[in-house]
């Protein structure tokens, strides 16, 4: 006890961090206890049988599961194909990162006709909005200051700033280091998103996945300093291990979902409309006498919660109150919960000339792109139905119902480009070369387009 005394105490010691990590550790040893014991609890009771009496990480798999992992992940790595693979999709993340950061700087320089440096224009370019939120809580934490509009950042979640603190260690740079996380997580997303899509088609259509993932019209938002790139990129990974009925990798990547943005408890949907079917599975085949086990592994599901009550206890000890980001939201951002309806009447009366009150700049950079995403994912919604898995269409549509419910509805363009099935259905759609082509060259020019607009300091789609 002293010796956390001393460390909570010491003013050299950035203890908000180590109390989180505490909290994450306490969160997951709960639930792999609750599990055990539930394990026990069915062995005396006669329901489970001839289980050898082993170490509690045995018990729970743990141990096997990361050597299976580890095993497997070597073996990929063995294989030249699967080696190729990463290294085109790494090329693919490097290639058009860089093209699309020297776009937008040639195309200020023009603008403004004003000459600077490529790589000390980054900040100045690429800093906006968000990114200060971000950068600032890595750099200070939270604070329930009363005083201060600092104790809005409340409303902005963890896990983001937490990883920009870590790298920072080795960077000395928040702003780079929140570039670094971003990329590092886009290139993540794009391996797991290329896995993932393999499961149910063909080679081809992985890769052009990951290819309207790299030229959607605002995928710059994935590699600066804003949260989407480590969301996308966990919810990815949820539903890869979720497909591949890895429960406790699929709750872990959940959870850390559901740190990073307030969208992460949505993944309940696909989660436990796959561990139905799933299950239904294990029932139809219940003479093997796993089915209990196999209903057991459904607890690793709880983590997704577990992830999202860990950011409401935070919001406790910041602030004193479990809900304070509600207040906040609609306090300082004039947020709370609304009619989907209404905010797509709304939109669509902004972004009209000559009926919106709103200035030509705004109209074309904010509301034309929020109605045009919005009819973009409807489409593709109703298109997808019968395309992809009924799991992934269950996620879109509760997912884009959230997205489009705040009461001032600012950014929905940024949030709808989170939901990964549409990417899965860009790549259905582009089978036929022509749609390839057309879908290539009008997101390419659209990207172009809102890069220049993002860094002239418009298209404030946040």
């Amino acid at each position: 006890m002293n010796f956390l005394n001393d460390l909570f105490s010491n003013p050299f010691v950035d203890h908000n961090y180590i109390k989180l990590c505490f909290l994450l550790v306490f969160l997951a040893s709960f639930t792999l206890l609750l599990k055990s014991y539930i394990i026990q609890l069915l062995e005396s009771m006669g329901f489970i049988k001839n289980i050898e009496r082993i170490g509690l990480l045995e018990r729970l798999a743990f141990v096997n599961k990361l050597k299976s992992g580890v095993g497997s992940f070597i073996d990929q790595l063995s294989q030249t194909k699967y080696i190729k693979d990463i290294g085109v999709i790494l090329l693919m993340v490097i290639s058009t990162r860089l093209i699309l950061f020297l776009l937008a700087f040639m195309g200020w320089m023009i603008t403004k006709d004003q000459s600077i440096g490529f790589w000390s224009s980054m900040e100045m370019l690429w800093n906006k909005w968000d990114s200060g939120h971000y950068m600032y809580i890595a750099e200070n934490w939270y604070t329930n200051d009363l005083e201060s509009d600092k104790r809005y950042h409340l409303v902005f979640y963890p896990l983001y700033p937490v990883l920009i603190k870590g790298v920072y260690f080795f960077v000395k740079s928040y702003f780079w280091s929140g570039v670094i996380v971003s990329n590092i997580s886009l290139f993540l997303g794009c391996t797991y998103l290329y896995k993932l899509v393999k499961i149910d088609y063909e080679e081809d259509v992985a890769f052009r996945a990951v290819k309207y993932v790299l030229i959607y019209p605002i995928t710059f938002f994935l590699s600066i300093t804003f949260s989407e790139s480590v969301f996308f990129t966990l919810s990815i990974m949820t539903v890869y291990y979720l497909r591949r009925h890895k429960w406790f990798l699929t709750g872990i990547c959940g959870m850390f979902a559901a740190v990073s943005r307030n969208f992460g408890i949505f993944l309940l949907i696909p989660v436990f409309a796959e561990f139905l079917l799933y299950f239904a599975d294990a029932y139809r085949n219940r003479k093997d006498g796993k089915l209990v086990m196999k209903l057991l592994k459904g607890l690793n599901i709880m983590f997704i919660p577990a992830g999202f009550s860990l950011y409401l206890l935070l919001n406790k000890l910041i602030s004193g109150d479990w809900f304070t980001f509600l207040k906040y939201q609609k306090e300082y951002w004039s947020q709370s919960f609304g009619m989907f309806y209404e905010n797509i009447k709304t939109t669509f009366i902004n972004a009209i000339p000559g009926v919106s009150t709103w200035g030509a700049a705004d109209r074309i950079s904010i509301w034309v792109p929020q109605a045009f995403s919005i009819i973009l994912v409807s489409i593709l919604l109703v298109y997808g139905i019968k395309r992809i898995r009924t799991s992934y269409s269950l996620y879109m549509l509760v997912y884009i119902t959230a997205a489009l419910s705040p009461t001032w509805l600012i950014s929905g363009t940024r949030y709808l480009m989170c939901v990964f099935p549409m990417f899965i259905i860009f790549a259905c759609i582009s089978k036929k070369r022509i749609w390839d082509f057309v879908l290539t060259f009008v997101s390419v020019i659209l990207l172009a387009y809102f890069a220049l607009t993002f860094t002239s300091d418009f298209g404030r789609l946040m």
